[in-house]
């Protein structure tokens, strides 16, 4: 129980540590994926996309598909023990078993993968000792999570990004293979598995000790989540697969870099799972469920208006974005971006509930959700660029789709707190009234547009009461600093 209110009232700290080490993630993620697709250009990136694509299903359909599993289980253990040691060798023996599959499969195939990818096979044998590493990783990293160690964990991905950047500007020039960056990839991989070792909480992991009477209790947890996570896996992957099969691969190459600049923003609504998921567990965990309503009718509704705020910011800025960090190549990728970064908004919905969904176990439902996500991705894919719509085609089938999430999202959550009021999916649509002005070229009429469009949604912010004095009673259980604590209430004053 004292766990539970140390990690409510240590929310902000941690989450200021996961901001800070993700905006130096960011720009440094940024600097190594210009540096990249600058090297490679549109053809070769696009192989590098397949290739990264590839590994992702792999690692999320045979090993990351547990990882909820840990972190439910574990979290539970840490919370009664003090430990998360037969959590934590549980895990590990399950994912070796999966991993473990998963080479002998992509050993047998690796020709016909090589081929597909149009990579050397190389590239296959590397992507085996990507999966090896991923299990550890993996492990360490949400052992991390579930002892709290947030601030700790937010030092160690920047510096990760640092050695890979670190190895690109030392290593690679123009005209480099893919298979030289996936290499080098791969070490800096290894390199980031020793620091995190290095730092990993051991007196809460070790012993190691496998409980095999748990198991099944663990791969029924996770099973509950394994079509959520593959659907979402697919929706993420899908276009760019799709987009190889009926268009040149460096179409592929600049949708890819497009969808890639959109999730270094979808990162930041993102960061907010893990922080949210235990302070949600832990309002259930005290019986505060009247706390949880709070968060789902007013925090999450505050959440969502302020991504849909930057993702109009980000719109009206596509034409400078891409001239800042990618060359002329890329530039047939503006439009497509513009609407991809609609789904951030519609996607924040997702980000800020879906820790509702997890705590009260409500995935069952969820799953349903994604599942006819992702139909209607694939489906929407395969008609819009029969039809020729090119690389819009995909971007709007995108869109729609996480705006059926967005809807579905709402639905069930809401449900099951009590709520009735949903006028926040109208917050996470609005970014579409930015898309138009990517066809403007003067930047001072697309500067005019973006003021009135912010000024129009604040208008509304404060018409249905978005911020409010009431907000305060939430925020009161967390720890804050002074000044954050009167500037929040000041805000909410001006805007109650």
């Amino acid at each position: 129980m004292k766990q539970e209110k140390e990690e409510i009232r240590g929310f902000f700290s941690n989450y200021a540590a996961q901001f800070i080490a993700f905006i130096a993630n960011t720009v440094l993620g940024i600097i190594v994926f210009k540096k990249i697709t600058t090297i490679l250009g549109p053809e070769l990136y696009g192989h590098y996309a397949i290739f990264g694509i590839l590994m992702n299903l792999c690692s999320t359909f045979f090993i990351a598909w547990l990882t909820n599993s840990y972190m439910r289980f574990g979290r539970e253990e840490f919370s009664t023990t003090g430990m998360t040691n037969t959590s934590f060798s549980n895990q590990v023996f399950l994912s070796t078993m999966m991993c473990g599959t998963i080479i002998i499969v992509i050993y047998i195939f690796r020709n016909q993968l090589s081929n597909y990818i149009g990579l050397k096979i190389e590239a296959i044998y590397m992507l085996m000792c990507f999966l090896v590493l991923f299990i550890a990783t993996q492990a360490l990293v949400t052992s991390f999570k579930i002892v709290g160690s947030f601030k700790k964990l937010a030092l160690i991905t920047p510096i990760q990004s640092g050695i890979f950047l670190a190895f690109i500007i030392c290593l690679i020039e123009n005209g480099s293979h893919a298979e030289v960056i996936i290499l080098i990839s791969l070490i800096t991989q290894g390199l980031a598995l020793l620091i995190i070792s290095i730092a990993a909480p051991w007196s809460k992991v070790l012993p190691m000790r496998i409980e095999f009477k748990k198991m099944p209790d663990m791969l029924k947890f996770a099973s509950a989540s394994l079509l959520w996570i593959i659907s979402y896996t697919i929706i993420d992957s899908i276009d760019a697969l799709m987009i190889k099969e009926y268009l040149k691969i460096s179409q592929v190459g600049i949708y890819n870099a497009s969808y890639r600049i959109m999730s270094y923003v979808w990162m930041l609504p993102q960061l907010t799972i893990t922080l949210t998921l235990n302070l949600i567990v832990g309002f259930t965990s005290l019986g505060r469920d009247d706390l949880v309503r709070i968060y789902a009718e007013r925090h999450a509704r505050q959440g969502i208006f302020i991504v849909a705020l930057i993702t109009v910011i980000v719109i009206v800025s596509s034409k400078e974005i891409f001239s800042l960090f990618l060359n002329n190549e890329y530039s047939s990728g503006i439009l497509p971006f513009a609407i991809l970064m609609l789904s951030v908004s519609l996607r924040s919905v997702n980000a800020f509930l879906s820790p509702i969904i997890n705590a009260y176990l409500l995935l069952r439902q969820a799953s349903v959700v994604i599942v006819i996500m992702a139909v209607f991705n694939i489906v929407g894919d395969l008609i819009t660029l029969k039809m020729g719509m090119g690389l819009i085609g995909p971007a709007i089938i995108t869109s729609i789709v996480f705006f059926i999430d967005c809807v579905g999202t709402t639905w069930i959550t809401f449900k099951r707190v009590g709520i009735n009021n949903m006028n926040h999916i109208l917050f996470a649509l609005y970014p579409i009234f930015a898309i138009p002005v990517v066809m403007i070229t003067s930047l001072s009429l697309r500067i005019g547009y973006v003021i009135v469009l912010v000024s129009i949604m604040f208008l509304i912010a404060k018409r249905l009461h978005v911020f409010s004095l009431r907000d305060m009673t939430l925020i009161s259980s967390i720890q804050l600093p002074n000044y954050v604590r009167k500037g929040l209430y000041r805000f909410c004053q001006v805007m109650e």
